[in-house]
Order: C-alpha cells, then structure tokens, then sequence
C-alpha cells in the first residue's frame, strides 16, 4: 500500500492507524517521495489531474516492479467518474497501458454511486471519511466542463505519455522511499 506525495502528507498515520483492522499484519505500507524533475510527465492543454495521476501510475509501477507485484489498484468511485482522470475512457486507456507493461488495473469500488454511498461504507468499516477526495489546491483550476472531443484528445495524449514513461520507468531515477514497514510497524 504505497503513500505518495510531492510535499508533506497530512493524515496517512490516522488513516493508516485506521485500516491496521481491517489489512494482514504483513502488508506492506511505502511511503515514497517523487522527484517530478527526473520524470518527463507532459502538462495537458486543459487544467486536470491526468499530469499528476501520471506520477501516481508511474510510482505504483515502480514499487509493484520492485516488488513483484502484478495488480495496482485505484480507489476510483463511480461517482467520480466525470473527473476527466476517473472517466470511463480514461480508466480504459490505463486499463490498457497497465497491461502492456504486464500489470493489471483494478477499481474495485468504480460501482459506488455516490459520495453518501462512499461515506456510509467508510463508516460501516470503522473508517472515517476525513481522507475522501483528497485534492491539492490546484484541482480548484481544473476545467469543469469540457465537451467530449477535447477530453478524448487530452486522454489520448495522457495515454500516449503514460506508454512512453511506463517504458522507461526502471531507467528513472525518481522515487525516494522514506519508509518502508510492514502495516504493523508503520502504525504503533
């Protein structure tokens, strides 16, 4: 379970703490740092998170990779799913890329219809829904409405640059690993 984050995270040791009930004594929990100057992530044309779900993807990669891992997973919701990044044909493309470099993509709660939904499930298993939707400041510029052909363009070009770092992504040099532990240990 890998903790990604360009700056200081805030509420992973709560959340963290939170799920020690609920994930094996031995999953392993990675804290790790991008240097996003070594990684040839492409802005897009129009303001989204595809830039930085790029970094997401290419850390998780790195990690399974190094690991031995063959499935990384998103805690996309299907209420979500016209955020350009969580789209339907943006999950495809991941989908797809994700198994060029022999990995499988899961969203295991992409049928959650609801933000309600989603806060009633944390709280059924005990966790709080402090951390839902975490967003940078940035997400507040994010385009809002775009018409289809121009966020199909922008998921293709995402597309295309998430093969192409995927590719390279032994050869970077970009994840520091401040930590790393098995749940157990990260949380007491």
């Amino acid at each position: 379970m890998p903790t990604r984050h360009m700056g200081s995270p805030v509420g992973y040791k709560e959340r963290l703490s939170e799920l020690r009930e609920h994930l094996p004594a031995d999953t392993e929990w990675v804290h790790a740092v991008t240097k996003l100057n070594s990684l040839g992530v492409e802005s897009t044309e129009i303001e989204s998170c595809l830039p930085c779900h790029s970094v997401y993807f290419l850390t998780a990669l790195h990690i399974a990779n190094e690991r031995g891992i063959d499935h990384i997973a998103a805690g996309y919701a299907g209420y979500q799913s016209a955020w350009l990044e969580q789209t339907p044909d943006a999950l495809d493309r991941v989908t797809k890329v994700m198994a060029s470099v022999g990995k499988t993509f899961l969203v295991p709660v992409k049928d959650v219809p609801s933000k309600d939904d989603a806060k009633s499930i944390l709280r059924s298993y005990n966790v709080s829904d402090v951390a839902l939707e975490q967003k940078c400041l940035k997400q507040q510029f994010n385009a809002k409405e775009i018409q289809a052909d121009i966020a199909s363009k922008e998921i293709d070009k995402w597309g295309r640059n998430l093969e192409r770092v995927l590719a390279l992504s032994n050869a970077l040099d970009f994840v520091e690993i401040r930590n790393s532990s098995t749940f157990r240990e990260s949380t007491s």
